[in-house]
């Protein structure tokens, strides 16, 4: 990330960590952890490094910051398409496939033509 200037604060670095170590776990998380968390997920759509694809996807089983992982999926276009099919594939929870099915949208996927 050198060279890149987004305006990543510590918040928003201690933020990936806890979302990376957290698995989901938003019952734990304390209220500064889920505010850093947010500012991670926003930050790494900003980026749009799609190196952080995986992350963010597993973030959308996070409820404190799903709307944020499926707006930062949403801006790296298509290419997110193969990693929320995945998810529509396997996942039963009806609010993330509700996101990943709005993100999917957004991004110019449609049943039948990709």
């Amino acid at each position: 990330m050198v060279g890149i200037s987004v305006g990543l604060n510590t918040s928003a670095l201690q933020g990936l960590n806890v979302l990376r170590e957290s698995g989901g776990a938003a019952a734990r998380a304390s209220d500064e952890e889920m505010l850093a968390m947010g500012a991670a997920v926003k930050a790494l759509g900003r980026i749009r490094d799609e190196a952080a694809i995986p992350t963010l996807t597993r973030a959308l089983q996070n409820t404190v910051v799903r709307a944020e992982a499926a707006a930062a999926l949403a801006a790296f276009g298509s290419t997110v398409i193969p990693f929320l099919l995945e998810v529509l594939r396997k996942e039963q929870d009806d609010n993330i496939l509700y996101h990943v099915k709005e993100t999917l949208t957004q991004v110019g996927w449609r049943p039948g033509r990709i």
